[in-house]
């Protein structure tokens, strides 16, 4: 097999390749010989009609076409090999030339990632955000604690911030001449005073209501809603309060300790140690995260590549797919009709995914050439890490996680790409400056969590 380089222009690679005659016919033997053993032929055993025969059942150009790609794969991974190529997308053959006797001659064109050039990674400098974890932040994540195993018991006062209020509610929406456009019955349901998910108009309407009390919100409908009948509209409802219940504790014992956290707790004050522990990993974790994407954001900023059209098309196509199955799971909506009733143009959504496309692709491009660049590979120590953190997420061993990869191959080329990944982002850490910027105690620190 001889190749000759004929161009390359952005990130297309355009080469010339020879297969010599003696390399084909030996080819061309093999695939007549398998073809045999295929094919039923009336008066032929499987694999003894003669060539003749064959080419006469099946065409004499089909055939050679056949020999030529069934050995394509082997001479195109030695031609990607020769000139160290790394396709993209699989690569386009052309200018197909084949005569019996004579050398196999074509062009393939291969789609390779582009040149990126990369900034001076010392002159980058990113913010290294430096947290205390505060009594304060402790107390709230004790709190958020009991109030997840929180227990609640009727009160006869006046509802409050915290306590539930159990009622029956209407609803009712209107059209400009009075009409009902949506009504529904009464429904009983349990409404949590201090959820931030609820409309703050009906924790209004239902602070201070007791058993018995009648009360009535109205909540205006978003002109955008995705129900133009009623968007814009405004949405009445009334409450009916059957009873009102209020939060009750749990107990700090080793019942409670071991419902919130697998570490051996036997005291409060052992259970606080452990939460300013995991906030303090947790803080780091967030922080080093936010420095990291700092660093990849000035680096795609200011590095220089032509991005490829294709590259672009390709995630473009995948994050709209992936849009559409999100909005038809929400919605059971196509997303022409979903795009159409929130009164939106789908060219819109294109120039939004292109946007995001490029995004994505400047970003992928440039951390691919940060890994080269610093020779990052990925080790077997890096991927038995991967997978203790993998069990470790979901409580079960090591061994588990393996025999799921092994049934499922593509995740595990995914755990490859996730630990080449980790490991470009500590080497770009490496080679940026970090500047450490300490926080305040409370005031800018993460609200704590459970």
């Amino acid at each position: 097999m001889k190749s000759e380089l004929l161009s390359q222009e952005k990130n297309i690679v355009t080469i010339k390749v020879t297969v010599d005659q003696a390399g084909y016919a030996a080819q061309l033997k093999k695939t007549y010989a398998e073809i045999a053993k295929r094919v039923n032929i009336p008066g032929f055993r499987k694999g003894k009609a003669p060539k003749a025969v064959l080419e006469m059942r099946l065409g004499k150009d089909s055939i050679m076409s056949q020999a030529l790609e069934d050995m394509l794969p082997k001479v195109l991974d030695e031609v990607c090999a020769e000139y160290d190529l790394e396709p993209i997308a699989s690569p386009v053959v052309d200018d197909l030339d084949i005569k019996e006797g004579e050398d196999v001659t074509f062009t393939v064109k291969y789609e390779v990632e582009p040149e990126v050039t990369l900034p001076e990674l010392s002159d980058i400098t990113v913010d290294l955000p430096v947290f205390a974890v505060s009594e304060s932040m402790v107390d709230e994540a004790l709190e958020n604690m009991k109030k997840r195993l929180a227990t609640y018991r009727p009160v006869d006062r006046p509802a409050q911030h915290g306590d539930k209020v159990r009622a029956a509610y209407s609803l009712v929406v209107k059209d400009d001449d009075g009409k009902d456009i949506v009504s529904h019955e009464p429904q009983i349901d349990t409404f949590e005073l201090d959820n931030l998910s609820m409309r703050p108009e009906i924790v209004e309407a239902l602070t201070g209501t007791e058993a018995g009390t009648k009360k009535s919100a109205d909540i205006n409908v978003a002109d955008d809603y995705r129900d133009k009948a009623v968007a814009g509209k405004t949405a009445h409802y009334e409450f009916d309060v059957i009873e009102v219940q209020e939060p009750v504790a749990p107990e700090m014992n080793d019942e409670f300790f071991r419902k919130v956290t697998s570490e051996d707790v036997h005291s409060e004050a052992e259970l606080r140690a452990t939460i300013r522990e995991n906030l303090d990993k947790r803080l780091k974790a967030d922080a080093r995260t936010a420095a990291e994407n700092e660093a990849v954001a000035k680096i795609t900023e200011a590095s220089q590549v032509e991005l490829p059209d294709s590259m672009v098309r390709r995630q473009q196509e995948h994050l709209r797919k992936r849009f559409e199955e999100n909005v038809k799971q929400r919605t059971k909506m196509s997303l022409e009709e979903y795009y159409k009733s929130e009164g939106h143009d789908l060219k819109e959504l294109e120039e939004n995914l292109e946007k995001d496309a490029r995004r994505d692709v400047m970003g992928y491009l440039v951390v691919d050439a940060c890994a080269k660049k610093f020779g990052v590979s990925v080790r077997k120590e890096d991927l038995d890490g991967e997978i203790s953190q993998m069990a470790a997420n979901y409580g079960i061993s090591s061994d588990s996680i393996k025999d799921m990869l092994k049934k499922r191959p593509e995740n595990f080329e995914n755990m490859i790409s996730q630990a080449r990944y980790r490991k470009t982002l500590q080497a770009i850490m490496e080679k940026v400056k970090v500047n450490e910027v300490k926080k305040g105690v409370d005031a800018e620190a993460p609200a704590a969590q459970n």
